[in-house]
């Protein structure tokens, strides 16, 4: 899979931004959103071939945009990796059921650790 186009949807301004440099340096097109329902939305729009989607949001929880993402016909098969400060098993085990690629702790997250991920999945 070639990935070209990121949707990042996190409610904190300061991380929109580190992300968005830092994917914008590794040649990605950035998209942003700010909570789960404008991230729903966003996704069914543009159709990102990813999306960075955090967990704790106003609005809609990044579990209930997963959820409306991958019920969607329309975007179904987008990639979702959960970007999260929440590291217990059960949230990450509860992303994986519910369809997310990727379960990553924003403690852990460089440049280099995204790009990564992202590589992996173009493999």
């Amino acid at each position: 899979m070639d990935i070209k186009k990121v949707l990042i949807v996190e409610d904190n301004i300061d991380l929109i931004d580190i992300y968005t440099h830092m994917l914008e340096k590794g040649g990605f097109t950035v998209l942003q959103a700010r909570n789960g329902a404008e991230g729903v939305l966003m996704a069914q729009e543009h159709h990102p071939d990813l999306i960075l989607l955090d967990i704790l949001m106003p609005e809609m929880t990044g579990f209930e945009a997963l959820a409306a993402i991958k019920s969607s016909e329309k975007t179904k098969d987008i990639l979702v990796f959960m970007i999260t400060n929440l590291s217990s098993p059960q949230e990450k085990e509860k992303a994986k059921k519910m369809g997310a690629s990727k379960y990553l702790i924003k403690t852990d997250i460089t440049l280099d650790y995204i790009n990564k991920h992202i590589k992996e999945m173009q493999s």
